[in-house]
């Protein structure tokens, strides 16, 4: 069985894409470990109770990017080429209501991230 160049090069995008989802829910999963155990056991009560609603937020949306790295890393052994598994609904657990094409696991996970990487920031400039 030949494969051409293209469907070659979709392979490898696809498998980037495993390696890249991969690393971010590591990153994700060491952010939220960090955040919960500065507040749990690193902080002065009176210092980190301003930090300690952005720092919620900052964890909801790094729990919402991992949640979809996990759906994207975890649809992508079914596909062999990245414009598939950008066009294909995926869901985890193939629940209905939370059936969105690739693409959109795609934008949830990285729009997520830089939600909370901004509210992060801003808490600590504006707090």
């Amino acid at each position: 069985m030949s494969f051409s160049k293209e469907s070659d090069k979709e392979f490898e995008q696809l498998g980037l894409l495993f390696e890249y989802t991969k690393f971010h829910i590591l990153l994700y999963t060491t952010l939220i470990t960090l955040l919960i155990g500065l507040f749990a056991f690193g902080i002065n009560e009176g210092d980190a109770d301003q930090f300690r609603r952005p720092m919620k937020i900052v964890v909801f949306f790094f729990l919402l990017a991992g949640g979809a790295g996990g759906v994207i890393g975890s649809s992508i052994p079914r596909f062999h080429r990245f414009s598939d598994f950008c066009e294909a609904n995926i869901s985890p657990y193939g629940m209905r209501f939370l059936r969105f094409r690739g693409r959109t696991w795609i934008h949830l996970e990285h729009g997520a991230f830089w939600i909370g990487i901004v509210v992060a920031v801003a808490s600590f400039l504006f707090i």
